[in-house]
């Protein structure tokens, strides 16, 4: 991850970069999900209309064979300075990615990256 990218439009960004591997799920939802947590690694940050800040890479594999792929999420700076739940000089920040199937169900994950 890296906390201070800068996207062509000249947003700042928390970059993600995701090596990830996917089997037997051919044909079927996959998502990648990123959530902005207060550092509490309990509290989702909310964004200027109220729901949880995140970024979704949604995906369906074509066969049940190893998929190996890269991923590429971002959350701006802007986002999280407009959050309503968050003061950057108080509650900390960590972030969260999770594997979800077509259900909603998590497969699996990493909590709480520090950056």
């Amino acid at each position: 991850m890296n906390p201070n990218y800068r996207r062509s439009d000249g947003s700042l960004c928390y970059i993600f970069n995701i090596d990830f591997t996917v089997k037997n799920r051919g044909g079927k939802s996959t998502s990648i999900y990123i959530y902005a947590l207060k550092g509490d690694n309990q509290t989702k940050i909310l964004n200027c209309l109220g729901d949880p800040l995140l970024v979704c890479f949604p995906f369906v594999p074509e066969t049940n064979f190893t998929l190996t792929s890269r991923a590429q999420l971002m959350i701006t700076h802007y986002d999280l300075e407009n959050s309503v739940n968050w003061d950057p000089d108080k509650d900390g920040l960590t972030f969260d990615l999770l594997f979800v199937d077509e259900y909603g169900e998590i497969m699996g994950g990493i909590e709480d990256l520090d950056y």
